[in-house]
C-alpha cells in the first residue's frame, strides 16, 4: 500500500494561486447565506417532531437541504439550531452523490457547528455509501464529470474523517484519471457547461481546500483551475454571459439564465457580470426562469457561494477583459452511448464585440449537447441600466435536430416548443471559420414510431423580438409561415443579420411543409423537415439516419455589412453544394474568400473530412488561441 501522498503519476508543476483573497468570498458568502436564510425561513415546516423544508417539484431531492442547513449553520443561534434539525432530520433514500459531497464537506468543513444527532445521521449516510462512490460507473469515463468528483469529494474527505488510508489511496487513483486528461486535452469530458461545470468546480473548489492529501490536493486546483480556463475562455468579456457549445445543457442555460457557472462565477471573482444572482434571484426578472423553481435556484447559490475557489489570477484578468476578435480551438473527448459510439471533437469558438459563436466539430452525444450556440448583443446598453434592459438587449441562438411521434401543429404549441427546446435527438458534424458555421445533423433518437424529423435554429423570445423575418424574398409575419421549399431565412435584429440556409438531403413524407417558422411565444423556431407526416411511420435505424439535416449559419453585423439587403445579396451569391451518396454525406459552402467542407459516414457517424478553406482542421492540437495566450497545461 502506498504512503498517503504517493502516486503513479508524476506531479505537475504547482498551478497559479488564488485569482481573489479568500476574504472577498467569504464576504460574498455570507451575504448570499443571510439572503437565503431569510427568504427560507417563512418555508421550514415542522411535521411529527421532524424539520421539513417543503420543496415543489421533488419532494426527495436532499442534497438542497443539505446545501440550505449550511446557510442556516452560519447564521445565530436559532439558525444553527434549525440547521442541525434539518440534518438530524433528512432520510436518506440513496446513494446520491450530490448529498455525498454535500455529507462530507459538512462534516469537515462545519463540524463545530454540528450537534451530535446531526453528526451521527451524516456519519451513517457515508458509511453505508462508500461502497456506491467507488464503482466503475463513477470513474472518468468520457461523460458527467461532476458525479466522479462528487463521489471523490465524498471519498476523500469521508476517508480522511473516519481514518481510512485505503479509500484516500483509491480516491487518489481515480483522481489520476482525471489528472491524465488534463494532459491529454484541452477540455475535460463534461466541458464548458453552464450547470455542470459549475458543480464540478465547487466539487474541485472544496477537495483543493479541505483534503490533507498534499498528491489530491495538487490534482483538484490544477484541475479547477483547467475548468476555470475552459469556462472564462468561454465567457465573452464585453457581453459578460457565457458561450457556448455546451457538453450539457439545460432549457435555462441554453438561454442564458442564471446558470450555476454564473452563481460559482459570482462567488469567485465577484460582480464581473450584470446576469450575476444578486440581479437574477432577489427577485427575479419579469420573464427569467430557473433550472426548477425558485427555492431550488435559491439553494443552489447557498451550495455555489459556500466553497472558497482557486481561479488562475493572472489568466482570470486576462481573459475577463481581452481584446476582440479572438479565436480558439481546443479537443475533447466523450464516451459512447445511445446507440452513438465514443469519440472525439474539436471545440471552436469566435468572439468578436457584439457576439460570439460556439460549435462542437464532431458531437455525437444527444439529449443535453448544444452543438452551435450563438450569443449576440442586439443593441448597445449602459453598464448601469436596469438589469431588465439587459436581458432585452442581448438573445442566444442555437439548434436541435427533433424527432417526434407527433404531428407538431396539432398539439399544444407553446407547451410543445418548450419540450422540443429542451433535447437534442441527432449527432452532429460542424465546421466554423468566424461568424460562419457548416452544420450537419445525423437523426439518432429512435422512437417506435415517427411522424416529425427536423432540425431547428431556435431563438429565445423572453424579453424582446427580431425587428425583421425573412424566408427568401418575403417577409414574414411576426415568426409564422409554412413553406413547401428550402431558401435562405433572413433575420435583422437590432445590430445583428442572421443568415441561414438549410442543408436537408432526403425528405420521406414531407408534402405537408418543407420550412416553417413557429412562434411559440416565449421562443421562434425556424425548422427544416425531412419527415412531416399526419400517419406514424416505423423507421428502421438506417432509414433514421439517411434523413440527413443541417444548415449553414453567418452571423454579419451592420459594422460589417453596411445594411441588411447587402448582407442578403452577399449570402444569395454563396455556393452551397449538398450530396449524399451511399452512406456518406458532403457538405461544402463558399461565399467572398470563406470555404467550408465537411463529410462524414451518417451510418457510422464517423467524420471523414473537416476543412476550412482548403485546410484540415487540427483535431489533435490541444488548446490554442488567437492572438495567443499564456494558457494553463
Amino acid at each position: 500500500m502506498k504512503k498517503t501522498g504517493e502516486s503513479n503519476m508524476k506531479l505537475k508543476a504547482a498551478p497559479q494561486q488564488l485569482a481573489c483573497d479568500g476574504k472577498d468570498q467569504i464576504v460574498r458568502r455570507d451575504k448570499v447565506f443571510s439572503l437565503v436564510r431569510d427568504l427560507s425561513r417563512p418555508r421550514v415546516l415542522r411535521e411529527n417532531g421532524k424539520t421539513v423544508i417543503p420543496y415543489v417539484e421533488h419532494p426527495d431531492d436532499l442534497r438542497a437541504h443539505l446545501w440550505l442547513a449550511r446557510a442556516f449553520l452560519h447564521g445565530d443561534k436559532e439558525d444553527r439550531k434549525l440547521a442541525n434539525e434539518m440534518i438530524a432530520s433528512v432520510e436518506f433514500k440513496h446513494a446520491c452523490h450530490f448529498c455525498g459531497a454535500a455529507s462530507a464537506v459538512l462534516l469537515c468543513a462545519e463540524k463545530s457547528r454540528l450537534e451530535p444527532a446531526a453528526v451521527a445521521n451524516l456519519e451513517r449516510f457515508l458509511q453505508s455509501n462508500i461502497s456506491d462512490w467507488m464503482t466503475a460507473d463513477y470513474a472518468f469515463v468520457g461523460a458527467n464529470d461532476n458525479a466522479p468528483l462528487g463521489c471523490l469529494l465524498a471519498l476523500v474527505l469521508g476517508g480522511e474523517y473516519m481514518g481510512n488510508p485505503d479509500l484516500v489511496d483509491f480516491s487518489r487513483e481515480r483522481l489520476s484519471q482525471l489528472d491524465h486528461i488534463l494532459d491529454l486535452r484541452g477540455y475535460i469530458n463534461e466541458c464548458n457547461s453552464p450547470t455542470y461545470s459549475g458543480i464540478s468546480l465547487m466539487y474541485l473548489a472544496e477537495l483543493a481546500e479541505y483534503a490533507q492529501d498534499e498528491t489530491i490536493r495538487r490534482m483538484a486546483l490544477r484541475a479547477e483551475q483547467r475548468v476555470w480556463q475552459e469556462t472564462l475562455l468561454h465567457f465573452h468579456p464585453i457581453l459578460r454571459q457565457q458561450v457556448g457549445p455546451f457538453s450539457r445543457a439545460y432549457e435555462d442555460d441554453n438561454a442564458n439564465q442564471c446558470s450555476i457557472f454564473m452563481m460559482v462565477l459570482y462567488a469567485a471573482l465577484g460582480t464581473v457580470s450584470p446576469f450575476n444572482p444578486m440581479n437574477m434571484l432577489f427577485p427575479p426578472p419579469a420573464g427569467t426562469f430557473g433550472h426548477g423553481p425558485w427555492d431550488f435556484q435559491h439553494r443552489s447559490l447557498a451550495a455555489a457561494a459556500a466553497p472558497i475557489y482557486h481561479p488562475p489570477a493572472k489568466l482570470a484578468e486576462t481573459l475577463l477583459k481581452r481584446k476582440l476578435p479572438c479565436d480558439s480551438i481546443g479537443n475533447n473527448e466523450f464516451m459512447g452511448g445511445w446507440d452513438v459510439p465514443g469519440g472525439e471533437t474539436t471545440v471552436n469558438l469566435h468572439l468578436e464585440e457584439n457576439y460570439g459563436l460556439g460549435t462542437f466539430g464532431s458531437r455525437l452525444w444527444i439529449g443535453q449537447t448544444t452543438p452551435l450556440h450563438l450569443l449576440y448583443r442586439r443593441h448597445h446598453v449602459n453598464a448601469a441600466a436596469p438589469i431588465t434592459e439587459h436581458l432585452a438587449a442581448q438573445r442566444t441562438v442555437f439548434t436541435r435536430l427533433l424527432i417526434s411521434d407527433r404531428f407538431d401543429g396539432m398539439d399544444d404549441r407553446a407547451s410543445n416548443i418548450v419540450k422540443d427546446v429542451s433535447r437534442e435527438c441527432g449527432s452532429s458534424c460542424t465546421v466554423q471559420s468566424g461568424g460562419t458555421a457548416l452544420l450537419g445533423y445525423v437523426p439518432v433518437c429512435k422512437q417506435d414510431t415517427i411522424r416529425t424529423v427536423r432540425a431547428s435554429v431556435i431563438l429565445p423570445l423572453h424579453h424582446s423580438r427580431p425587428d425583421e423575418v425573412r424566408f427568401g424574398e418575403q417577409k414574414v409575419s411576426g415568426f409564422s409561415g409554412a413553406y413547401t421549399g428550402f431558401d435562405w431565412c433572413f433575420i435583422r435584429d437590432g445590430d445583428i443579420y442572421l443568415g441561414i440556409h438549410p442543408l436537408v438531403s432526403r425528405q420521406q413524407n414531407a408534402l405537408l411543409c418543407s420550412t416553417k417558422f413557429a412562434d411559440g411565444g416565449k421562443y421562434g423556431l425556424i425548422s427544416f423537415y425531412n419527415l412531416c407526416s399526419f400517419h406514424p411511420e416505423p423507421l428502421s435505424r438506417e432509414e433514421l439516419r439517411s434523413l440527413g439535416n443541417g444548415m449553414v449559419l453567418e452571423v454579419g453585423t451592420a459594422k460589417k455589412w453596411g445594411s441588411f439587403p447587402k448582407f442578403i445579396n452577399a449570402l444569395r451569391k454563396a455556393r452551397i453544394v449538398n450530396q449524399q451518396r451511399g452512406t456518406e454525406r458532403s457538405l461544402f459552402y463558399e461565399r467572398d474568400g470563406v470555404e467550408l467542407e465537411l463529410i462524414y459516414d451518417f451510418a457510422q457517424l464517423n467524420l471523414r473530412r473537416s476543412a476550412v478553406n482548403r485546410k484540415l482542421v487540427n483535431a489533435s492540437v490541444k488548446l490554442e488561441t488567437t492572438p495567443a495566450l499564456d494558457l494553463i497545461g
